[in-house]
């Protein structure tokens, strides 16, 4: 492997990574060689303090990052272990009771209409979940990347509605070239 690195800050995977980023990631691959890349992704991100807004580590993105830098020839990670696992693949979404009765009637009838945030909330979620993967027509097991969800709810606190909406795509190619953005965004 050649030794060439950063030479001037850019930003991968949403981080600003330089020299110092880099010398970071390289002293800890040569203070423990015996680290896996999980390992080795979930320190990252205790050091830098990288963590979601709702205070998981980012680790996905930490390995991405960690591959990306081992594809442009500027580290060497550890050999894969194992084939990693599809956590989300396997999910199993509990079933919970919930009334199915027809809400009938005009929307006038049903507001005001109650919108709550429940992407935080660890006791609406499963419900959230539930309803999503039951009814939805392509049905559901989990969001992929950052998203926020609400549950909508009638006058009598009926269940209407899931909306999740799920992060913008940081860079679609053809959408950036019809715009006219360059690699640092700005057209």
């Amino acid at each position: 492997m050649q030794d060439r690195g950063v030479e001037k800050s850019l930003v991968m995977q949403g981080r600003f990574i330089g020299p110092a980023e880099l010398e970071q990631v390289r002293g800890l691959l040569a203070a423990h060689p015996e680290w896996s890349r999980y390992r080795l992704s979930c320190e990252l991100c205790r050091v830098w303090n990288w963590r979601s807004l709702t205070g998981q580590i980012k680790d996905m993105a930490a390995r991405t990052l960690l591959l990306k830098m081992e594809q442009r020839g500027w580290l060497a990670l550890p050999a894969r272990r194992r084939l990693s696992p599809n956590r989300m693949r396997h999910k199993h979404i509990r079933p919970l009771p919930h009334p199915t009765d027809p809400i009938t009637g005009s929307l006038s009838d049903l507001q005001p209409l109650h919108i709550q945030e429940v992407s935080r909330q660890h006791e609406t979620r499963p419900l959230f979940d539930w309803l999503l993967h039951q009814y939805h027509y392509l049905s559901y097991t989990s969001a992929v990347g950052q998203n926020v969800q609400y549950l909508v709810r009638d006058r009598q606190g009926r269940d209407l509605a899931c909306v999740l909406f799920g992060a913008a795509a940081w860079k679609t190619q053809g959408r950036d070239a019809f715009i006219g953005w360059t690699a640092m965004g700005t057209p």
